[in-house]
């Protein structure tokens, strides 16, 4: 399959009646150099699983084939899944999977997990990466489950387009504007890194906002030292809602008990962080010791 220049990609889109969806967050790379800059810069090699949400007209996808041992790709426009099976026919070493790549409480759904998984029973041993141009609207739960894949979900890495402002959030440091819930799980889960910003230009339609390229590499040193992730993801969900308050202020209103604040106090007064500190100022470090004191409720989340 031979790629073709970019107005052509964007006229075979607008041929078949293809019209992005705002509501999908679809905007359609189209910029040849960058696709392939994308793939080089994910490392993809022939022993490795690819998972790509949200194929779109296939163009990324084909390179990935190109390069990978097997490539799973996810779309959930009927009319783009058909367009790709169609474009992407010649590829012996893809799956198409027409589904939602997320179910219930940002995993990953059904579809998307067995196809994984009997991708990885193909190739035993092999690398799981993410490599994809992500729905705008659904890059932070997937980054989530990035994050906290497991079993035939488990990642390498991953190297992803998000807009710029939500790779703002990823990369975010305590006591700045962008510092919040997702900053925190992936730098506790995760080493991260911004690749390249990108502008409207190379999509299509353009969107009114510029774009990132973030990778991210989940980290089982980190994921160890994280301990319970659920009692993690609960505590920092609850400690953030209410950031720009004080600690303990915070931890009083979600009825933390008494005897876990003193233990908190202690861990954090190693840290030099004092009780009183606000929330969005805490070292991403104390969440942990935080949650590794407390015991929330799984309805505190």
């Amino acid at each position: 399959m031979q790629s073709v220049g970019n107005i052509a990609l964007a006229e075979e889109l607008r041929r078949r009646g293809i019209r992005p969806s705002r509501k999908l967050g679809q905007n359609f790379m189209i910029d040849r150099a960058m696709l392939d800059f994308i793939v080089k810069a994910s490392g993809v090699d022939a022993g490795d699983i690819v998972l790509e949400v949200g194929t779109g007209a296939g163009f990324l996808t084909e390179r990935l084939c190109q390069k990978a041992l097997w490539v799973v790709s996810v779309e959930i426009d009927r009319g783009l899944y058909e367009l790709s099976l169609e474009r992407l026919a010649p590829f012996p070493n893809l799956t198409l999977v027409h589904a939602d790549a997320l179910g219930a409480s940002h995993r990953w759904g059904a579809d998307v997990v067995q196809a994984v998984a009997a991708a990885r029973e193909r190739a035993s041993g092999a690398a799981l990466r993410l490599v994809a141009n992500l729905p705008y609207s659904a890059a932070t739960p997937i980054v989530q489950a990035v994050l906290e894949g497991e079993g035939a979900t488990e990642f390498a890495g991953a190297l992803f387009t998000c807009q710029k402002e939500v790779a703002g959030r990823l990369l975010a440091g305590p006591g700045t504007d962008a510092f919040g819930y997702i900053s925190v799980l992936s730098a506790l889960l995760a080493d991260r890194k911004l690749v390249k910003t990108l502008g409207p230009g190379v999509f299509w339609p353009k969107p009114k906002v510029d774009s990132a390229i973030v990778e991210i590499t989940p980290s089982a040193e980190k994921r160890a030292l994280a301990g319970d992730l659920q009692n993690l993801r609960r505590v920092v969900s609850v400690l953030l809602t209410q950031r720009r308050k004080r600690l303990i202020t915070v931890m009083k209103a979600a009825d933390i008990d008494d005897y876990d604040i003193i233990r908190v106090g202690e861990r954090l007064s190693l840290m030099g962080i004092p009780l009183e500190e606000r929330v969005f100022r805490l070292p991403v470090e104390a969440f942990r010791d935080i949650a590794g004191a407390v015991s929330m409720r799984p309805d505190s989340r």
